[in-house]
Formats: structure tokens, sequence, C-alpha cells
């Protein structure tokens, strides 16, 4: 826990630099999904140390249904349950103090939420992150794991 409570604080300070300067923005997901991501997100959550299985492929499913950024949910569950080892109910994005039926519905859920959810609908990533948690630092550290993910090398071709 002291671990990643550091590692949040490393961030946020970094990540609030990058943010001042305008060095690191948030985009939308493309059209076409770009080649990696599968791979990226292994290397993210091994990162992590996170249990297997990992997800990714609900992940990216999930985040192409409901046109999200394939980042914004992995990097909430490090911070809301270090993906999974804090959860409860299979929660692991701390989505109130509801239980969900299993990870797979979780990840759904959420990003259904995210997504279509009344306060969520038609908002950009940062306008969901400060409704998700209203905290500024809360949305500057989603923000720096999700370019962490994004600046992982990819195996895939």
């Amino acid at each position: 826990m002291k671990r990643l409570l550091y590692t949040i604080a490393v961030y946020t300070s970094a990540g609030a630099a990058l943010y001042l300067f305008g060095c690191e923005t948030i985009s939308p997901s493309d059209v076409t999904p770009p080649a990696g991501r599968e791979s990226k997100l292994e290397s993210f959550f091994e990162s992590y140390h996170c249990s297997r299985p990992f997800y990714t492929a609900d992940y990216l499913h999930a985040a192409d249904t409901y046109h999200l950024d394939y980042r914004l949910l992995p990097a909430i569950s490090i911070i809301e349950s270090k993906c999974g080892e804090y959860r409860r109910w299979n929660n692991r994005w701390g989505w109130s103090a509801q239980g969900l039926s299993t990870v797979r519905a979780g990840i759904d859920f959420v990003a259904s939420r995210l997504a279509e959810g009344d306060f969520y609908k038609d908002k950009t990533t940062e306008e969901k992150l400060l409704l998700y948690n209203p905290s500024p630092r809360y949305t500057l550290v989603v923000k720096r794991l999700m370019g962490q993910i994004e600046n992982l090398e990819t195996t895939d071709d």
C-alpha cells in the first residue's frame, strides 16, 4: 500500500507539471483502434504486479463498444483497487458501494455508465473524471497512468 501511495504521489507531481505545461493530453480513441493496445495493457498490469487474469480483451471490448479511451478503466482500477487487490464484490473501480456479479460484468457496467449514464454522457474524458472524483489531483493521477499505458512498448505487429 505504501508503494502505491508513493507511486500516486509521484505521478500526481509529475502529472501536474506535464498538465500545466500542456505536455499531456487525453484524446478520444480513433475510429480504428491503434495497434498494440492489448500488449500495452498487459505490460501495464504486469508493471503493477496485478493478479491474473488481466481482462485486457474485456477492457478493449468495453472501450470499443462504448467509445471510451481504452486506458481509462485500467487506470482507474489501479487507483481504486490496485487492479483488484483491494476490491470488494468484483468492484475494481470504486463505483459507489455497489457489488458486481463478475469482473467482466463490472467492466461492462462501469464502461456503460461512463459512456451513457446521465451524468457522464457527452462529456470529455477529463470531464468524466472530474465527475467520477471531483478532486483535480485524482484526474491528474488517472491521466498520468493513462499516459504510462500509451508510452509502453508493444509486441503486436
